[in-house]
């Protein structure tokens, strides 16, 4: 198998896998609040699950990319880009931070969906900020030399 294959792979299977959870969750979430009475659509949860792919994607493809560059440092990197993210969104309004700074993390673009509408120009740039660190990750990772250990 080849490397450009293997990776390819591994990154379309988290990319499935990924998906698969958000609809899952979403279906369940709406099993769960019919259950209670709220009134929900199936549509709109479905759409709430589809709404988180594009930021899951994003660092997906990201951590592909560093796992690339600097193997043994992938998994730092990729939680690290998570955790800074999410704690610069959770804390940066808090603290008092411009909103272009607020606007820095990837979680700042996602509509809280079903109560606002889909942000499909947010997503759209983060799917393809996503497909070029995806691309560019399997074209590093062809190049990369194997070291023994």
């Amino acid at each position: 198998m080849s490397r450009t294959r293997w990776l390819v792979g591994r990154i379309l299977l988290a990319a499935g896998c990924t998906t698969f959870l958000a609809f899952s969750t979403s279906l369940l979430a709406w099993a769960g609040a019919a259950g209670k009475g709220a009134h929900v659509s199936l549509p709109r949860m479905l759409e709430a699950g589809a709404n988180s792919l594009p930021v899951a994607f994003l660092f997906l493809a990201l951590a592909a990319f560093a796992f690339a560059l600097v193997p043994r440092a992938s998994v730092g990197i990729a939680y690290g880009l998570v955790s800074v993210a999410f704690v610069w969104e959770l804390f940066g309004a808090l603290l008092g931070a411009p909103r272009w700074l607020l606007d820095l993390t990837p979680y700042q673009h996602v509509g809280l969906v079903p109560a606002q509408p889909f942000r499909a120009a947010a997503a759209g740039i983060m799917l393809g900020i996503a497909a070029g660190a995806a691309a560019s990750a399997v074209a590093l990772f062809r190049r990369r030399d194997l070291a023994g250990a």
